[in-house]
């Protein structure tokens, strides 16, 4: 369901890359048609200003959501399935990333044994029952909505953002890009816990533009400042987007 054909990575200061032409043309504008209502979503506020509706945000409302939409009960059991992770990780192995997730069998017989496993039930030969994937509906109200620089929980290990608007709704003026950040004070560059910092805080190295039909995919590391900074569209225009979480399962 998702491509990533046409996904470039940079590696510094932590790994991060975007994918064009993500979905299909014509699936993607179905999706995007079908984005759930902000009434829906949890408002959340501090070092963020989003609403969100996910298994965390709003849960209840969430799964009725996805399970009475055609579309998004498909794109959920899509992401849920065995090998959504491990072609994710796959995918990072073959740009340079190796983040050595899969637990590997430690004799012969039990390599065999889980191989044939796999085979029979469609999974990789790999033990991913540690790892989980979950997905958000994220708004970020165009008038001043923000995401602070911070570096993702520990918990998160890769996170994948689908941007979730139409052809020629979203001008460049607006802002509302992905910033790349590194922190201005060395005291700073060591961030697993995920403290947010101050946009003063931090330089932008590079801006991954708010563009329709994209995924910024990017690996949680101890430095691996990203924000949003304030955005500049008129009242009522809504930043929408699909983010995607592989986390830790425990």
């Amino acid at each position: 369901m998702l491509s990533f054909d046409l996904a470039e990575f940079r590696y510094e200061p932590f790994p991060i890359g975007l994918a064009k032409q993500v979905l299909a043309p014509d699936h993607y504008l179905e999706l995007v048609a079908a984005f759930p209502d902000i009434a829906l979503m949890k408002h959340l506020q501090g070092d963020i200003d989003k609403l969100s509706l996910s298994e965390k945000s709003n849960s209840l409302r969430y799964r009725r959501f996805v399970q009475s939409n055609p579309l998004w009960r498909d794109f959920h059991a899509y992401i849920k399935r065995r090998g959504f992770i491990g072609d994710i990780l796959k995918m990072l192995r073959e740009r340079h990333i190796n983040l050595k997730l899969e637990r590997k069998p430690t004799t012969l017989a039990s390599a065999w044994a889980q191989v044939l496993v796999s085979l029979l039930r469609g999974q990789p030969p790999y033990d991913l029952t540690r790892l989980s994937a979950r997905f958000e509906f994220s708004v970020v109200h165009g008038d001043g909505g923000y995401l602070k620089p911070h570096t993702d929980t520990p918990k998160k290990l890769i996170t994948l953002v689908i941007s979730m608007i139409g052809e020629g709704e979203w001008p460049l003026e607006y802002g509302g890009g992905t910033d790349v950040n590194r922190a201005c004070d060395e005291r700073n560059a060591y961030n697993y816990a995920n403290r947010s910092l101050e946009f003063s805080d931090v330089e932008i190295l590079h801006t991954y533009a708010f563009e329709p039909n994209q995924c910024v995919i990017f690996v949680k590391t101890f430095n691996s400042l990203h924000s949003v900074r304030p955005i500049h569209a008129p009242a009522g225009v809504l930043r929408k987007s699909l983010t995607i979480n592989i986390e830790r399962a425990h």
